[in-house]
């Protein structure tokens, strides 16, 4: 697109005025870009003048050019050093000249139209622009010259727009038809834009014509022409300004200043038609911004340089996982990189909504691309494009399996997949480069990988972080900068309650745990490991599932944190709402719906527990609002879904610090319920946690008890509890 830009200023040397300094001595120079051949003494080589002859050699120019192409292509492929780097077949061929044509096409053009472009003198005589010795309409030499002329349109600018509208607008039956011996042949049209906006390639090259032919449209006529090529411009970047039909979002945003630029610099040109105007000096601002244009260009391509040639990648991890089975787990692993390493930047696509159609080039720039294997992953054809791509591109590949999830790749598993894939399917695999045969060799690669194990449903984090810095790789470990630890406020403690059976509520648990932790919230999970006193200063966390009703270790955090008097929030994830039936409660007062070995359980959190406290405990859960929370959508919406159980957390945080205050005035002892440890310390034994978080001591049991039927409810809690009945 830059040499398109500068291209475009030799637009500006043909049109219809007399320049006076400086850009009588600026506009000349702009020639160079209309392939003046007097500027390496053409004259002189064929020992004399003569346009016609210049005119031809202007004209050969560029199949010229593409010769010398197929010719260094055929010595390259001689020399053996070398043969590597003229690894080029048919379609590679017609990419690269269809590249030249279209990087160099506004010249092209102006020379095309160069033996149509007449100037009108003072004695109404019309002389060819380019020479002017030369009479327009008047046969001799200059028949010849439009004869050229006319055939050169035909055969470059006009061919060349045809052949790229049929292949824009055709793209996609083309690619299904031809396969890759299409999209290759035209990625010098496709690859620059958005899937979706190829035709916009075509619409680029129009342009480009437009530009060019308009001084010869408005001929005789300076405003005119003026106008005309600011008017076309005007129309392409409102065009690209709305549908940012560049696939980077950098090419968007340059090519619109670019645009508004020329339609700048055009304005100046303007002016130098109007009276009263000191054309030195409009001429010293045209020729400053087209030297602050250049500028950008320039600027820009050593950025772009800069980055190529970087060491670091865009993407640290690329996560490849099917949606509908391992969108929960990918949203866990990403977070758990987190806690690995600050700055490692992972691409989750949920989170990248604006790079989707850039998958490709995402997956090139990164360091080490995981693939979370469930039995659909390998099928699908976008997660298919993505380790194609990493294979084809030697992109580090690293396999997982998540829980107790095992996926055989076996050889028979592998080619039943491969056939599963339909026609649509290999179109897709077709636009972005890949064949049936780069994904068999993929795939092959892919199944004598090591599989690492994520048990991401145990509660231990360290055993989590261990296995994933397994999956990493030593180079990932290298680069990650270890995260600042966040101090914990004192004053903000929650308790997380979940059905330890369910693996997708634990990952929900340990997402949310981060979460808190990242908003200085000393965050503790009730899970079969756990063995601290619940402090009267904090709140729970309650995730609704229908588990949670037979989860022997969920209901028996339940009971514990009503003793010790915590407000609750409840949240619903991964499932729709589930209330047990009245005779559930019934049961469970009876104890007749929990095994003997589920109640010991159950009071290894809440000692002394009997059926009908159990049931008390667990009903008032379903009469609180239950808050939506779907961490598998993407950063934004997680944020703000967080946001609300956080401030929903704090407002009863606060509620229970004022009832403890109030229980204070009343002379009622503080209360804290415990959990029965292994071991067999009393009551007030002084914790890691305790001495850290300063809380306050530990009584009886009995007292708890005692505490919580003395303690009213205030009457916004009493509002909440009664405000939505399922």
């Amino acid at each position: 697109m830059a040499i398109t830009v500068v291209l475009s200023f030799g637009v500006y040397g043909t049109l219809n005025a007399v320049w006076a300094p400086p850009l009588s001595d600026f506009i000349p120079s702009f020639t160079v870009l209309r392939l003046d051949l007097e500027i390496v003494g053409f004259s002189c080589l064929v020992g004399g003048k003569s346009y016609l002859s210049s005119y031809v050699v202007k004209l050969l120019t560029f199949p010229v050019c593409c010769a010398l192409l197929i010719l260094g292509v055929r010595i390259l492929r001689i020399v053996p050093k070398t043969r590597s780097f003229a690894n080029f077949n048919t379609s590679a061929l017609l990419n690269s000249m269809g590249f030249l044509m279209s990087a160099f096409f506004v010249s092209v053009s102006l020379v095309s139209l160069e033996g149509l472009r007449c100037t009108k003198n003072p004695n109404g005589i019309h002389t060819l622009q380019a020479d002017g010795a030369i009479i327009c309409w008047e046969g001799g030499d200059h028949l010849m010259i439009v004869v050229l002329s006319s055939v050169a349109i035909l055969v470059y600018p006009v061919f060349f727009i045809t052949v790229t509208g049929f292949a824009a607008f055709k793209f996609g039956y083309m690619s299904s038809r031809y396969g890759l011996t299409f999209t290759n042949s035209v990625r010098f049209l496709t690859a620059r834009m958005k899937p979706g906006y190829e035709f916009f390639g075509f619409w680029f090259n129009v342009r480009n014509f437009g530009i060019s032919i308009a001084p010869l449209i408005a001929s005789d006529n300076y405003g005119a022409q003026v106008c005309l090529i600011m008017a076309i411009f005007l129309v392409w970047m409102i065009l690209q300004t709305k549908f940012e039909c560049w696939r980077f979002e950098s090419l968007n945003m340059l090519d619109t200043i670019v645009s508004a630029s020329q339609i700048m610099l055009l304005a100046l040109f303007g002016l130098l038609g109007a009276e009263n105007v000191v054309e030195e000096t409009v001429g010293w601002c045209i020729v400053l911004m087209f030297g602050a244009i250049v500028l950008l260009l320039i600027a820009t391509a050593m950025w772009k340089l800069f980055e190529h040639f970087s060491k670091r990648a865009s993407y640290d991890v690329f996560l490849t996982h099917h949606k509908a089975a391992a969108a929960l787990s990918a949203r866990h692993l990403k977070m758990l990189f987190g806690s690995i390493g600050s700055n490692l930047n992972v691409f989750l696509d949920v989170d990248e909504l604006d790079n989707l159609d850039n998958l490709g080039f995402a997956v090139k720039n990164t360091c080490r691309l995981l693939i979370l294997l469930t039995s659909d992953v390998l099928r699908r054809p976008w997660c298919a494009v993505e380790v194609g791509t990493a294979f084809l591109n030697r992109v580090p590949l690293g396999v997982v399996q998540i829980n107790d999830d095992k996926v055989s790749l076996t050889e028979e598993f592998l080619s039943v997949i491969l056939d599963s894939f339909t026609q649509a399917d290999c179109t897709i695999f077709s636009k972005m480069g890949i064949t049936l045969s780069d994904l068999s060799l993929a795939y092959d690669s892919v199944a004598r990988l090591e599989k690492v194990k994520l048990p991401l449903n145990r509660p231990n984090e360290d055993l989590q972080l261990q296995a994933l810095r397994s999956a990493a790789g030593a180079r990932i470990l290298q680069i990650a900068r270890k995260p600042r630890t966040l101090a914990t406020d004192p004053e903000k403690v929650v308790y997380i309650v979940y059905s330890c059976s369910s693996d997708e509520q634990a990952s929900v648990a340990y997402i949310l745990k981060q979460l808190f932790r990242t908003k200085c919230w000393a965050t503790h999970i009730i899970t079969a490991e756990f063995a601290q006193p619940i402090y009267q200063k904090a709140v729970s966390v309650v995730l609704m599932s229908k588990a949670i009703v037979s989860d022997p270790i969920a209901l028996g955090g339940i009971v514990a944190i009503r003793r010790a008097g915590l407000g609750t929030v409840t949240v619903l994830s991964q499932e729709a709402f589930f209330k047990p039936e009245p005779s559930y409660f019934e049961r469970l007062r009876n104890e007749k719906e929990l095994s003997l070995l589920q109640m010991q359980q159950v009071q290894r959190f809440a000692p002394g527990c009997e059926g009908e406290e159990l049931a008390d405990a667990l009903e008032p859960m379903y009469k609180i609002l239950a808050w939506s929370f779907c961490p598998e959508a993407n950063q934004g919406s997680l944020n703000q879904e967080f946001s609300i159980v956080e401030e929903r957390a704090g407002k009863e945080l606060q509620r229970c610090l004022k009832r403890v205050e109030d229980g204070r005035d009343s002379h009622s002892p503080p209360a804290r319920a415990t959990i029965k440890q292994e071991s067999s310390a009393e009551v007030g034994h002084p914790l890691a946690a305790e001495n850290a978080l300063n809380l306050e001591p530990a009584t009886t049991m009995a007292n708890q008890q005692a505490s919580n039927l003395q303690t009213p409810i205030p009457k916004e809690e009493e509002e909440v509890l009664q405000a939505v009945y399922f």
